[in-house]
């Protein structure tokens, strides 16, 4: 129970009535002591009363959704005492920029249910609670008022933007030839050319039970690459050298007319890294798409080294993998790709995304390459994100590698950039 400031000066002018009955002993002073304090009382009563009864419910027909897309939120009000509420107010709690629930409601019949929903478009990625949401009601004096807080059941997961391409890329592994190379991961091909020994994680499926039961060990099958080269999407998380501008997209609240006639239109924010987001949620869905294996080694508040697979469930745990990630201080690059370089098998190709470009970075995606790894470099410009433009725009290579590099500016074409630069690697 919360006390008001109402409650307050009603209680003054009672104390005062009473010191002033107490000298002057008039019949009108008394009556109105009394009047003012039946009505703190009735207050206190309604206001103890004012929930009771009372049931918030707040469901999403979808529980994932992509930046950009029209968010719908069901919310439902029920009253189930036999008496009618005066009025309720809802806060919304919930981390949601645009506090879709937030309202209030006069005169709720008893037993009856009110419903209402919020549309609004979704503008940044990352998880959020359906809640909590506090309900709050009250006296009609203003002296007191109830509150409590409704807990969230769900959860809604929003997945990064990504811009549709229309090109093809064939990047071809080393089994053209006939070679082959061995990779640990869950999936390769349908064909085992040898066995090993048992390690955590390996599937039971695996198992050569022969061998094991000869050899005394658990041994598994192990399976030949797919000759087409798998994708690695290398994403830097150092904080050092991405940018954020002040002009963040807030979640856009819409009308139930204005919702069906709805184009989806995004507009990424002034900040390099939610451009680098965009950038691998792009090529995951592109890759995915023509059938290819796709990984992702990310390491900043959260470290991801996921191997590379094919499918609609592999493209789901890449994409819900970004919706989390975000940079941190003391990760360079050049180090995690040093040390994860032993699980990016010769044959494949890796795609290397960051605002970063010093000459550590630039020799390790040397080795890279002289290892027999496709490597290429998508360069975020920072410069552009300051208000700077970068003067290696068109440049091809930077410095003198011959590692194929593209370069984004603030405000370009994702999707025509992107584009041409898989046609010409």
């Amino acid at each position: 129970m919360i006390v008001r400031r109402n409650f307050w000066i009603a209680f003054v002018l009672f104390i005062l009535n009473i010191s002033l009955n107490a000298i002057f002993h008039q019949i009108f002073l008394q009556r109105l002591a009394i009047l003012l304090g039946l009505i703190m009382l009735v207050g206190f009563i309604w206001a103890e009363l004012s929930l009771q009864g009372v049931r918030f419910f707040r469901t999403s027909k979808h529980l994932r959704y992509n930046c950009g897309e029209v968010f719908e939120e069901n919310y439902i009000i029920r009253n189930d005492s036999r008496f009618r509420k005066l009025w309720l107010s809802v806060l919304d709690k919930s981390n949601f920029a645009a506090k879709p629930a937030s309202r209030s409601i006069t005169l709720i019949k008893g037993k009856t249910s009110l419903f209402f929903q919020s549309l609004f478009v979704l503008a940044s990625r990352g998880e959020y609670q359906l809640g909590p949401s506090l309900l709050q009601s009250g006296d009609p004096f203003g002296f007191f008022s109830k509150q409590y807080m409704v807990e969230p059941v769900d959860s809604v997961l929003v997945l990064p933007y990504s811009v549709p391409m229309e090109v093809e890329w064939n990047p071809k592994g080393d089994l053209s030839g006939g070679k082959a190379h061995r990779e640990y991961k869950s999936l390769a091909s349908m064909n085992a050319t040898t066995v090993r020994e048992y390690k955590p994680g390996d599937a039971l499926k695996k198992i050569h039970w022969k061998t094991s039961i000869r050899t005394q060990k658990w041994m598994v099958k192990e399976f030949e690459q797919d000759p087409l080269a798998n994708i690695w999407i290398v994403l830097d998380g150092d904080s050092t050298y991405y940018i954020s501008g002040n002009n963040e997209l807030r979640s856009e609240l819409l009308l139930p007319s204005d919702a069906y006639r709805y184009e989806p239109q995004y507009f990424l924010p002034k900040d390099n890294f939610e451009y680098a987001v965009c950038t691998a949620a792009t090529l995951i869905d592109y890759f995915d798409r023509m059938g290819r294996g796709v990984g992702l080694l990310f390491e900043g508040n959260r470290k991801f080294k996921i191997v590379p697979e094919k499918g609609n469930r592999q493209k789901s745990k890449l994409l819900e993998a970004l919706a989390f990630i975000n940079p941190i201080t003391d990760v360079p690059l050049a180090s995690v790709l040093k040390s994860q370089s032993s699980r990016i098998s010769k044959g494949n190709s890796t795609i290397v995304i960051s605002s970063n470009r010093n000459d550590e970075l630039i020799g390790t995606m040397n080795s890279l390459k002289r290892k027999g790894i496709d490597t290429h470099f998508i360069f975020i410009d920072p410069k552009s994100f300051s208000g700077k433009v970068d003067d290696l725009t068109n440049n091809n290579v930077i410095y003198e590698t011959a590692i194929p590099t593209l370069i984004i500016q603030y405000g370009e074409n994702l999707s025509k950039k992107l584009s041409g630069f898989l046609m010409e690697g």
